[in-house]
């Protein structure tokens, strides 16, 4: 759960919750971090939404409709000092046959993108189908900035986002992009 602090007059968003260690199937792995300890407004209402809109504490106050039209990315992201250029929305399309966007890095963390389809059925994304395999968009990098190109083939696909301060090892998910890939 998280909550709002008011501090000297000020208010702001804390989730402890998030900042205490995520479930790594039905394992709970700590894993201490301040990314959500007073994170500002605009970057933890991208993957927040309050119940009352004031307590967005963003200008606009975040709706309903405003949140869910935002590309999904943790406090996570953020602290690598990461950025995206090119995606605006939650759902992004092309008929091209390739999604390019721009990852600015300037604390050259290892960046990995991940292509899955996304099941039409349930929404999710998946490491395959019958018709489409996960691959790597961008295999890990310390470029800045990272030109990420995917090759999609038409359907839906979740392009998820990775960091680590080390070229191997365990990536964090850091956020995901969703593309409607059609034909030409």
């Amino acid at each position: 759960s998280w909550v709002g602090v008011t501090l000297g007059g000020q208010p702001y968003l804390v989730d402890p919750t998030w900042d205490a260690g995520s479930l790594f199937g039905h394992e709970y792995r700590p894993r201490y971090s301040t990314n959500y300890l007073f994170t500002p407004p605009e970057i933890f209402a991208f993957d927040h939404l309050p119940n009352d809109e004031a307590w967005s504490l963003t200008e606009p106050p975040l709706t309903a409709a405003l949140f869910v039209e935002r590309p999904t990315l943790s406090a996570h992201f953020f602290a690598w000092g990461l950025m995206i250029e090119g995606v605006t929305r939650a759902v992004s399309e092309t008929t091209t046959g390739r999604f390019d966007f721009r990852i600015r890095n300037p604390k050259g963390a290892w960046v990995l993108v991940l292509a899955q389809p996304i099941d039409p059925t349930t929404g999710r994304a998946i490491p395959s189908s019958d018709t489409q395999k996960s691959f790597n968009c961008v295999v890990p990098s310390q470029a800045n900035p990272i030109e990420a190109g995917c090759a999609l083939s038409p359907g839906s696909w979740q392009l998820e986002i990775y960091a680590n301060n080390a070229a191997g090892g365990r990536f964090p998910a850091m956020g995901f992009l969703r593309v409607e890939a059609k034909a030409p």
